[in-house]
């Protein structure tokens, strides 16, 4: 089993030298043989009056050579423990009972239970678990057989129909194949269409018919916990070599890129994977990302205990409020993110800087081969030795990175695994693909809205919810507006705070808005904090001091805007408006009466009467039909009024003559679902008005030196539309 090559590299361990892909078993026996060695001699053989500088050499000579040999001498002596021998004696040993085939694809551990389990498959040989089984090994942890039966359809044509069998994982169903798709493809098939309808008269066959089709299903896990606490250990493992190396600690070059003989450590295979997938896939910037998945704990813990924490910390056990899901949500941000900020990888070109000045061969190398198949070629090998690494290092369950970048024809090693256990007559058609995203922390919605009836006569079951427009009467809710005075000032339409605490802004340099009221919004970035209310103090030194109130807790997805309003605590002031002016300086208008209202007692009612008798504005719903509600309160008509979010818009028209026919004012739409609640109603004016011709009757006096002008109006119209 052993030959000069093992022999060689176990002396060349020795003396010092690197040697990738040294058996980990191997490794321990030779430390212990060297250890026995060196025991003999120092008990046994060395003699004071012959340490002589030429003995010293021969015995540093003779020790690992001792050593060497009897490193193969043990390893055979303990063949029988299938766990102590070296992969490549594994693979033989595997081999020897009958398979055949590739086996570099598999982690050890996952070989040493294939070889325990090897002669129970060949009992089973043949059957949908044998299948199920031997993809397991193969890092296929889930897959859905499925076999095809002959058959007419709902119009009596004749289809291949799905029927899955084992396990269902998705249980999603399968569709039917026509069957020409098949047939024409299949040289062993002989039977038409015709002769197949003919045999069914005849009563030769019956429906449904099972066939020599069948079709795998493989479902793999893209998110969740068979992966994503795999990565951010793998990610913190290069961020810290990195930072090993710039302290001056080269990275150890103990392995061998598969298929170009190269030797790199996993830093060399990270960076060059980076590379060559940014080199296949160019981007012109970077995500806008703030944050990148590494594990942000003690590298002092297993890789275990992480993944055991990450699985804790995203598990819905427990959750059943909002505020302990976004407890949990904090949690795994702080345990499994950092800012991109801290990566070294600055850009899109670091990767290939780094691996020049680590790895230039391997960097050569790549090169060279990024011009076969696009790049493909290369890409697919690297990610064959990362995916093949992290299984081997981190968790063997890991699913195959190779899967997940190209889909399941990079498993193309699987065809003769498949024909090596499949019944021998039955043929494979279909290979579907299955991803599963399981990320219950992100993924989920709680709801904590409910009901309370009471019972009373006559009650009516309506809802109003908690929707925006429409105020109590008393209260005072002053939305921040921005409306530039002049054409030179500009208007301000978001205002935020930084990661680092400083106040932004955003104005527009161009357009002119001048005397259009525009709402001022917040919308931060990830990592940024969102501003919820602004006011002003006046102190008696008469310096005004601008308050900014914002969250604690920064947004973890940019893109959501909300309004900022002024609600200003007693003895301070409201500010309505806001902007830029021609200075450029920044300029607010506020009231001069400061706040008598307790802000506490501020609240939003949807209900209010506007639109008598059509139940516009009582909300999203009522339980009665036809029923007719009596509004007795209707004087001081209040509109359940949206402010809109687009431009006012006026215009006008005019016929051949130049003179104005129509006036059209459109205030804009409304917030819809503003503040996530669905029920705000959407209501914005749009008013019409037709002009018609005037005559205009004047009649002049000149009894005290003055003149007078009448007119008299004889028809106008007024059109609003809702």
């Amino acid at each position: 089993m052993f030959t000069i090559d093992d022999f060689t590299q176990l002396m060349r361990y020795f003396r010092g030298d690197s040697v990738p892909n040294l058996d980990t078993n191997l490794i321990i026996l030779a430390e212990d043989s060297k250890a026995k060695a060196t025991t003999l001699f120092n008990e046994n053989i060395d003699l004071a009056c012959y340490a002589t500088e030429d003995y010293k050499r021969l015995r540093n000579f003779l020790i690992p050579w001792y050593a060497s040999l009897r490193s193969f001498s043990s390893t055979m002596r303990s063949a029988s423990d299938v766990r102590s021998l070296p992969e490549d004696h594994l693979n033989e040993l595997i081999n020897s009972f009958g398979f055949v085939d590739s086996l570099e694809d598999i982690s050890k551990s996952n070989k040493i239970d294939f070889f325990y389990d090897l002669v129970n498959l060949y009992k089973i040989k043949g059957t949908p678990t044998a299948l199920e089984r031997i993809l397991f090994y193969f890092g296929i942890p889930n897959v859905e057989l499925i076999e095809y039966w002959l058959q007419y359809d709902n119009d009596n044509n004749l289809i291949f129909h799905p029927v899955i069998i084992g396990n269902d994982v998705t249980g999603s169903s399968a569709y039917n194949i026509d069957f020409e798709t098949i047939t024409n493809n299949d040289p062993h098939w002989f039977l038409k269409k015709n002769e197949i309808n003919q045999l069914f008269l005849n009563n030769k066959i019956a429906f449904p018919s099972k066939t020599p089709y069948f079709g795998l299903r493989p479902v793999l896990q893209i998110s969740g916990s068979n992966i994503n606490p795999n990565l951010a250990i793998l990610s913190r493992i290069i961020q810290d070599m990195y930072s090993n190396y710039l302290s001056g600690v080269i990275p150890n070059k103990d392995l061998i890129v598969s298929d170009i003989n190269v030797t790199a450590s996993i830093l060399d295979i990270y960076l060059a994977w980076a590379y060559s997938f940014n080199y296949i896939n160019p981007k012109t910037q970077d995500t806008n990302d703030d944050c990148l998945m590494i594990y942000n704990g003690s590298m002092n813990n297993t890789y275990d205990s992480i993944i055991e924490l990450y699985n804790n910390i995203t598990s819905r056990k427990n959750i059943d409020t909002r505020d302990e899901l976004k407890n949990k949500q904090e949690l795994l941000n702080t345990y499994f993110t950092r800012l991109k900020s801290t990566s070294f990888l600055i850009d899109l070109n670091t990767a290939g800087t780094i691996l020049q000045v680590l790895n230039p061969t391997l960097k050569s190398s790549i090169d060279n081969l990024l011009q076969i198949d696009n790049g493909t070629y290369i890409l697919k090998v690297l990610i064959k030795n990362l995916s093949f690494w992290i299984k081997k290092n981190i968790s063997s369950y890991t699913p195959d990175l190779s899967v997940i970048t190209f889909g399941f024809s990079a498993l193309t090693h699987l065809s003769n695994v498949i024909n090596f256990f499949k019944p021998y007559r039955s043929r494979l058609v279909t290979v579907e693909h299955n991803f599963i995203i399981d990320n219950p922390l992100h993924d989920t919605v709680i709801t904590e809205d409910s009901f309370r009836v009471e019972e009373t006569n006559n009650f009516i079951d309506y809802d109003t919810a908690d929707s925006i427009p429409g105020y109590e009467e008393g209260s005072v809710i002053n939305e921040v507006y921005s409306t530039p005075p002049t054409d030179l000032s500009r208007r301000i339409y978001d205002i935020y705070v930084d990661s680092i605490g400083e106040i932004k802004y955003t104005y527009e340099v161009s357009e002119i808005f001048t005397g259009i009221q525009n709402s001022v919004y917040s919308t931060p970035p990830a990592g940024s904090y969102r501003v919820t209310n602004i006011f002003l103090e006046i102190p008696l030194d008469g310096i005004k001091v601008l308050y900014i109130e914002y969250d604690s807790i920064p947004v973890s997805a940019s893109g959501v805007s909300t309004n900022i309003v002024s609600i200003a605590p007693v003895s301070y002031y409201n500010i309505y408006n806001i902007y830029i002016n021609d200075d450029g300086d920044l300029e607010l208008v506020y009231d001069d009466d400061d706040i008598v209202i307790d802000p506490i007692i501020k609240k939003y009612y949807t209900r209010n009467t506007y639109d008598n008798g059509s139940f516009f504005d009582i909300g999203a719903s009522i339980d009665l039909d036809n029923y007719h509600l009596l509004i007795t309160q209707n004087d001081n008509i209040m509109q359940n009024y949206h402010k809109g979010d687009a431009t006012f818009d006026f215009n006008y028209g005019v016929d051949s003559t130049g003179e104005v026919v129509y006036v059209l004012a459109d205030s804009g739409w409304s917030n819809f679902d503003s503040g996530m609640v669905f029920d705000s109603s959407m209501q914005s004016d749009i008013v019409q008005i037709k002009v018609y011709d005037l005559l205009s009757q004047i009649s002049e006096t000149e009894d005290d030196g003055t003149s007078a002008a009448t007119i008299d109006v004889t028809k106008s119209e007024l059109n609003v539309f809702t």
